[in-house]
């Protein structure tokens, strides 16, 4: 019975070779060696039976199965392995990242002020460059008469340094002028269409850091919607009051406030405080941070995606590859240091942290990268400890040149070095060193009169400009007593007209009184008494004209002389004030 299952086993595998294992091959050994037996051959060729087919089936489909698990079973193992090797070159590429020092590419980034670009969406999109062209001139030429009166002091050309459209159909415009960039920043300065597209911009999140104040601890009992209408009732041009990230405290935090109108900043900047609930707010100057450089393929600091040697595109949430699955609702896991409370660029990853601080130090040891008029805000947990804590940087060469030139020039006797004895015949060898000394002495004595003279003139100044002061004082108060008397002949002017109208009017009542009198005598016999009382009315009549005539152009001249009197009173008494500061 044995031997018939082992040929019946060699028949099927030699039909399904494919499926041969090691235990295969040892049963086939077994059956070739039985085969040479007496009977063998007829044995192979004897029928067999159902029972025997069964289980020969069973035993392929377990085969196959086991095929199949150890198959899927490799092929896990290699995917795991490729990925795990994957994930070790890519840390060891972060580490070289990490190692290396920084780059030149990211100094330059970390100072540069660049003002973010200014988006247009247009309805319907632009397909080419000409139409862009055409609305950019037509924007222009519609906000050029209002951009000059707000920003008076303005003289350069309006334009942008390069705009383009991108795929979209919108236009994406930059620029490195400040006014204009906050004043296209409003979107009330924007038509509603230009050329048949409607436009609408998008506003940006703040304005540069020229027009933006910081309110240093404010207190936590003031609500932010209290400030907000405090601060919009004092300066109108507010554009966003922001509570800064990670300034929270327990009693106090710290505010953004940014501002459109340069004049408002000014004053601010300038009080250096701010009433808020009656409590007085310290303002000053908001200044940028250092920015970091972050790869946008493998999300970190100090190089760009063009040289990047990550292996795939990293998902900042989950550092997975974010064009296998979908990445918006992602768990958040740090691929740098594993963590789960942060993404991969944010500031509170350590290598993010460390790395800013290294920038930090550089920056400070190479301040000359720094532009003339950018400083740079230093964060605290960048800031060295013990000594003096430096919370900005700033060129200080720069502003050391600038000092030195603008110094007044101070003459120093000791400062200069005498000349050296002449050698051979020179035409000034007759001077002696004494000739020399005295020649000093000369010059220091003028220097003295000369500092005198000058502190003589310094006190005749201010006494002038005393008196100067004294003398408009009074000027102010005759200019409001005449001011005073003026008004009061006005009234008095306009009570006697409303008198002498008054009277006008009672007189005509009369007058059509006595003429209704006379129509009803008509029928009286006596024409003439008619006659004579008719004239008399005339004559009443005429004088009444003649007397409003009169006293109306009286007034009139009335009012015409006084602002007369008041100008040369007022010249009168300019005069001698005049005559003085000529004089001094």
């Amino acid at each position: 019975m044995s031997t018939k299952r082992q040929v019946s086993n060699s028949e099927d595998e030699n039909d399904l070779h494919f499926l041969t294992t090691q235990n295969e091959d040892n049963c086939s050994i077994k059956l070739n060696q039985n085969d040479q037996t007496p009977g063998g051959t007829k044995r192979r060729k004897k029928n067999v039976s159902g029972t025997h087919d069964s289980s020969v089936q069973r035993s392929l489909v377990f085969i196959g199965k086991e095929r199949t698990q150890k198959e899927n079973s490799v092929g896990d193992i290699e995917r795991q392995n490729k990925l795990n090797q994957q994930q070790k070159q890519n840390d060891e590429i972060n580490v070289n990242y990490y190692d290396q020092e920084i780059s030149l590419h990211a100094l330059h980034y970390a100072v540069e002020q660049q003002l973010p670009p200014i988006k247009i969406n247009c309805e319907p999109r632009i397909n080419n460059h000409s139409q862009g062209v055409l609305l950019i001139k037509q924007l222009f030429l519609h906000i050029e008469k209002d951009f000059r009166q707000v920003n008076n002091m303005y003289k350069h050309s309006l334009g942008f340094e390069y705009w383009f459209v991108d795929k979209q159909g919108n236009l994406v415009c930059f620029t490195r002028e400040p006014e204009l960039y906050v004043y296209l920043c409003d979107i009330e300065h924007y038509p509603s269409s230009l050329h048949s597209i409607n436009i609408s911009p998008e506003i940006p999140k703040h304005l540069p850091p020229q027009y933006s104040v910081l309110l240093k601890s404010v207190s936590n009992s003031i609500s932010y919607n209290d400030i907000l209408d405090d601060i919009k009732s004092i300066y109108p041009s507010l554009f966003k009051l922001e509570e800064m990230n990670g300034t929270r405290k327990e009693q106090s935090r710290h505010i953004r406030m940014d501002l459109k109108d340069k004049h408002q900043y000014d004053k601010i900047i300038n009080e250096g405080v701010l009433t808020l609930h009656g409590q007085l707010i310290e303002v000053s100057e908001f200044l940028a941070p250092p920015r970091l450089l972050i790869c946008s393929k493998c999300n970190d600091p100090g190089h760009i995606r063009k040289n990047c040697k990550f292996q795939y595109d990293a998902c900042r949430r989950c550092g997975q590859d974010r064009w296998i699955g979908e990445h918006k609702d992602c768990r958040i896991h740090c691929h740098r240091c594993e963590s789960n409370d942060h993404m991969a660029n944010d500031y509170k990853c350590p290598y993010i942290a460390e790395y800013r601080k290294k920038l930090v130090l550089k920056l400070k040891q190479h301040p000359e990268l720094l532009p003339p008029n950018v400083q740079l805000f230093v964060p605290s947990e960048c800031r060295q400890r013990g000594g003096q804590v430096s919370r900005m940087i700033t060129n200080r060469s720069h502003f050391e040149k600038n000092l030195i030139r603008d110094q007044p020039y101070v003459y120093n006797s000791e400062g200069w070095n005498s000349l050296p004895q002449p050698k051979g015949q020179m035409p000034y060898r007759h001077l002696s060193q004494t000739s020399i000394t005295n020649n000093n002495m000369n010059n220091i004595q003028m220097l003295d009169e000369i500092k005198k003279t000058s502190s003589e003139c310094e006190r005749l100044k201010m006494e002038m400009e005393k008196k100067d002061a004294e003398v408009k004082e009074k000027l102010e108060q005759q200019n409001k007593h005449f001011q005073q008397i003026l008004v009061v002949a006005t009234q008095l002017i306009h009570q006697q007209a409303n008198m002498l109208e008054q009277f006008t009017k009672a007189v005509n009542e009369t007058l059509s009184v006595v003429q209704q009198v006379i129509n009803n005598n008509d029928g009286l016999k006596n024409g003439g008494q008619k006659e004579v009382i008719s004239s008399l009315i005339n004559t009443c009549q005429s004088l009444i004209h003649n007397f409003n005539t009169s006293h109306q152009q009286h007034n009139l001249q009335n009012i015409q002389i006084l602002p007369l009197i008041m100008n040369n009173r007022i010249e009168e008494m300019c005069m001698p004030q005049n005559m003085v500061i000529h004089n001094g």
